[in-house]
């Protein structure tokens, strides 16, 4: 059995170059999951989604983040990285709390992660 993990990472950043940064790690972190761990498919809707929608336009930005939170339902495992949670990763930390999925922190992130309140 595959078990579906969602990459939850900051998308949004100060310019354009950011942004696509942020979209490639996201996508790497989702390649390295998905070679080096045959039982586990990784998601990260962020890290293709910007190069449909525009995330300064909030309505394409809310159509994103309710993409985002749709395929969270689908998945098993909530996986939290990067270099801060951004609001957008809060919602998404909220439901997987409220939803019971399992929720792994990087060590950066972790105390912060377990101390958001629903």
């Amino acid at each position: 059995m595959v078990r579906r993990i969602y990459v939850c990472s900051p998308l949004h950043a100060a310019d354009e170059k950011g942004i696509r940064e942020n979209m490639m790690s996201a996508r790497a972190i989702c390649r390295y999951i998905n070679d080096y761990f045959s039982s586990y498919r990784a998601y990260a809707p962020h890290a293709w989604l910007p190069e449909m929608l525009d995330d300064n336009n909030e309505c394409e930005r809310q159509l994103g983040l309710s993409f985002g939170l749709e395929l969270l339902l689908l998945c098993d495992i909530v996986y939290v990285c990067g270099d801060r949670i951004s609001e957008g990763m809060k919602q998404e930390i909220k439901l997987a709390k409220e939803m019971g999925k399992q929720i792994l922190f990087t060590p950066k992130l972790k105390e912060e992660g377990e101390g958001l309140s629903l």
